[in-house]
């Protein structure tokens, strides 16, 4: 009896069920590989800032170990100083300039009544930088990377040089330099030349806002480290942080940031404490400095009150000028992707709870 071998129909193509399956995975691998991509980007974005800020600070620090003290963050609005704020702007920076630079002759403009910065605003004026117009950003490219070697263009974004090494003179162009603290390459994408002359260092990837930088002065009344000062000319007194206006307005205010630790009293969102001056308020780098970043959403904070925006002038009322980190009282959206010296990465990695 013979077997009679009958073949079987080949299968030529999937099945529907097959491909849909395949497809089905293919969109899961997909969609994991893209998070998974775009999480990778993100950390190493804030890696980047977050060592470019660390490279900053060790340039501060060396600053520090050369001239004796960390550089002022503040320059006065008008001169003569006309108020309470832009007369210890005056006074900080004079105090700075006869440490820093003890041979400094600022005697060349006025040999009768000297003001040390009388002859630095001059000597700065001729490079085309107005120094009532610059802020905590600009003092962080001025003092870590100097001035250019040569007087600049109008609108040309000139590559910081250092201080010349005369030290009589120590703000003037020419070759003979001392060695800047940082080197701020002549990228106009990140070193941007601002209407007042002076430039802004911006973070990787970021268009919106610039690094700042904010250095406490010891409160003469109280004999405490403050970034900022109680105002007594207003009515009533109150403090006033530091801070910077970035691009946007009241949508983009940098201030220094406030510690709250586990077992102080407990603070709520929309607390104005801080701007009482009697007040002793905790900093984040109480005695040395903070360098700002607006994180990857270029922007710092927003600053209002009970939703509304809040203008210039500054009012103590606003409770988002006294922000509070490591519980985030006060803070905006906006704040919680920045990244500073003091934080390991984002302020937002290190909420805790109360």
């Amino acid at each position: 009896m013979s077997h009679v071998l009958l073949d079987r129909p080949k299968r030529n193509a999937f099945t529907l069920v097959e491909m849909l399956t395949v497809v089905i995975i293919i969109g899961i691998l997909a969609a994991l590989l893209s998070n998974a991509v775009i999480g990778a980007r993100k950390r190493a974005r804030i890696a980047a800032q977050k060592m470019e800020i660390e490279q900053l600070a060790l340039a501060m620090e060396a600053y520090r170990t050369k001239f004796g003290e960390y550089p002022p963050c503040e320059f006065p609005s008008t001169y003569p100083p006309q108020n309470d704020r832009d007369i210890a702007a005056r006074d900080a920076i004079n105090r700075h300039l006869r440490k820093a630079f003890p041979r400094y002759n600022f005697r060349r403009i006025d040999g009768n009544n000297p003001d040390p910065y009388a002859q630095f605003r001059a000597d700065l004026m001729a490079f085309g930088l107005n120094a009532e117009a610059m802020d905590a950003a600009a003092a962080l490219v001025f003092w870590l990377g100097g001035l250019p070697e040569v007087i600049p263009n109008p609108n040309e974004v000139w590559a910081p040089a250092g201080f010349s090494a005369d030290p009589s003179n120590p703000f003037q162009p020419g070759t003979s330099r001392l060695p800047r603290f940082y080197e701020f390459q002549p990228d106009s994408t990140r070193l941007v030349r601002t209407s007042n002359g002076s430039l802004q260092y911006y973070p990787p990837g970021v268009t919106t806002a610039p690094y700042v930088y904010f250095r406490p002065r010891r409160d003469p009344n109280t004999n405490r480290f403050e970034y900022g000062y109680a105002l007594p000319a207003n009515n009533p007194t109150y403090f006033q942080p530091f801070f910077v206006v970035g691009p946007g307005g009241a949508n983009n205010i940098c201030v220094p940031y406030l510690d709250w630790q586990q077992g102080d009293a407990p603070v709520s969102q929309g607390t104005t404490i801080a701007a009482n001056p009697n007040t002793n308020r905790r900093w984040r780098n109480a005695e040395s400095f903070q360098i700002l970043s607006p994180g990857l959403d270029g922007y710092y904070g927003f600053t209002s009150s009970s939703g509304g925006e809040q203008h210039e002038p500054f009012n103590q009322n606003v409770w988002s000028w006294y922000r509070y980190s490591h519980n985030g009282v006060n803070f905006s959206a906006a704040d919680r992707d920045n990244i500073a010296n003091f934080s390991e990465g984002t302020l937002e990695d290190e909420l805790r709870m109360q």
